[in-house]
């Protein structure tokens, strides 16, 4: 052997490990970055669709509670008029 003091590291060594195992370690990081997106993105989309459906529930409800309030002032301008009605028909008779 020949000592010069330069230290030189041979290559060929890196490329012992099979090729099968890289793939396989590829594979599986980008499955798993896969799932992680899908997942996020399913979370995503439920998200939205429950705030939709919220607003939705929401403008229903609001909706609702105009016309049980439109409807009340109906109730109050009929019987108003069925007490003028009614005074009217008492001091007529």
């Amino acid at each position: 052997m020949n000592y010069t003091g330069i230290f030189t590291y041979d290559t060929s060594v890196l490329l012992t490990a099979p090729n099968s195992l890289v793939v396989a370690i590829i594979v599986i990081i980008l499955s798993a970055i896969f799932v992680l997106a899908a997942r996020y993105f399913l979370l995503v989309c439920a998200g939205m669709f429950l705030i939709y459906q919220d607003r939705k529930k929401f403008a229903n409800r609001k909706k609702t509670l105009s016309d049980l309030v439109l409807m009340k002032d109906i109730q109050t301008e009929l019987e108003k008029e069925i007490e003028q009605a009614t005074l009217k028909a008492a001091f007529q008779n």
